[in-house]
């Protein structure tokens, strides 16, 4: 798996970019808002 498959992954699974400096990115979860499912 290649660094930007995981990255369109985790983005469809609710995770959010925060910044970003060259090729390192800082990710976190999205804030669950109630209509998020929860992890199987």
């Amino acid at each position: 798996m290649y660094a930007k498959e995981l990255l369109k992954l985790l983005e469809k699974n609710g995770w959010i970019k925060v910044s970003q400096s060259g090729s390192h990115i800082k990710m976190r979860k999205r804030k669950s808002d109630g209509n998020c499912p929860k992890s199987q």
